[in-house]
């Protein structure tokens, strides 16, 4: 799986190495990736994150932030397998979620889901 993309300066065949541009100046890799930060009860979510939710024990709800901004996301992993058993909600926050003025319910073993701000009102957070 690519995790994104590198400028190429120069390409030596006979060795395969090669030089590439400082990655600390490239706002689109270094920016990109955050760490995983585990959450496994009640708790208001951070912009730009990634949680491994734990739910093995009970489910509970987690919150979107509150003001996000256009682009902006949330990714939430079922790293327990255990959506299904116990439901984690996500609470909207006065946003919606794919247009709707409701809360967002995970019930599906091992999902990925990344929310993304699409900043209009209307339609608050994308699914992905």
């Amino acid at each position: 799986m690519a995790l994104g993309s590198v400028k190429l300066d120069s390409l030596i065949s006979s060795t395969q190495t090669f030089a590439v541009d400082d990655l600390a100046t490239q706002t689109d890799v270094s920016s990109s990736f955050t760490d995983w930060s585990v959450v496994n009860t009640t708790a208001t979510l951070a912009a730009n994150t990634r949680y491994l939710v734990d739910s093995s024990t009970a489910g509970f709800t987690l919150t979107l932030p509150a003001t996000p901004t256009a682009g902006q996301f949330v990714t939430l992993a079922d790293s327990e397998g255990s959506f299904s058993t116990n439901n984690v909600t996500v609470a909207q926050n006065g946003s919606n979620i794919v247009g709707q003025a409701a809360d967002l319910v995970l019930d599906v073993d091992r999902a990925v889901v990344r929310m993304i701000y699409s900043g209009d009102a209307t339609t608050g957070w994308l699914v992905k």
